[in-house]
């Protein structure tokens, strides 16, 4: 049962994965602002559907969509937790997915879809998986200070204005202290792009990353592997 369910997880993420490359178009037309040629050539042809991948990063896309299914799925059996559980982590780190995806392929963070997704899975979390009050406070506090910080101080280079918002999100949703592993987490994730950065010579002043893809990789790590590495650091 629990290898039929992986497959049919994989199958039915990569599916999310191709239906989110089409969602991203539209949210960025229907976002209006400044458009390149990149934008009017899209655009322009209207996107309503399914976008088939075509590209090299494309297929990545929905290659991690599948597997992001399939590790949630894993989690459930291995843990043992209800069903519950496993609904609102596909559906919150699939909506991290795609915020993810919309960031990396037009570089914006449609605020209004940020705000929903937190509210939401903060509410289902505390009300549904038992999540507490406090901790889901003390999250989006936490993180929303820090990651706006660090927005105000670099006056918008290191982080975009849209970044604290979604790292609020994240904390209000994973709540405290599992919101800072998933800070933690990030941070580790980006040490091997930096590290290719400099072996080809690059600075750190040239780095122009999307930060909500580094924010959905440590939130999916701290899913996976958070409450595991809390309870070996409290152990010492």
């Amino acid at each position: 049962m629990e290898w039929l369910g992986g497959v049919l997880s994989g199958v039915l993420g990569a599916l999310f994965g191709v239906w989110s490359l089409g969602v991203a178009d539209r949210l960025r037309c229907a976002s209006g602002g400044l458009f390149g040629a990149r934008e009017e050539r899209v655009c322009a042809s209207q996107p309503r559907g399914w976008l088939v991948p075509t590209k090299q990063e494309d297929w990545i896309a929905v290659a991690v969509a599948g597997a992001l299914w399939v590790s949630v799925w894993g989690m459930f059996w291995v843990r043992q937790e209800g069903i519950a559980w496993w609904i609102w982590h596909v559906v919150f780190l699939s909506g991290l997915f795609a915020l993810a995806l919309v960031d990396v392929r037009w570089r914006i963070l449609p605020m209004e879809v940020v705000v929903a997704l937190g509210v939401v899975a903060m509410l289902t979390r505390v009300l549904f998986l038992n999540g507490s009050w406090a901790a889901a406070l003390q999250g989006l506090l936490i993180l929303g200070l820090f990651f706006g910080l660090q927005t105000w101080l670099s006056r918008g280079k290191w982080l975009g204005s849209g970044d604290p918002l979604l790292g609020a999100a994240i904390g209000a949703s994973l709540g405290w202290p599992l919101a800072g592993m998933a800070v933690y987490f990030t941070y580790m994730s980006a040490i091997p792009f930096l590290v290719i950065h400099f072996w080809r010579m690059n600075t750190v002043s040239r780095i122009r990353w999307p930060f909500a893809p580094l924010l959905f990789l440590g939130t999916w790590l701290a899913v996976a592997f958070g409450e595991m590495l809390q309870q070996w650091m409290f152990r010492w």
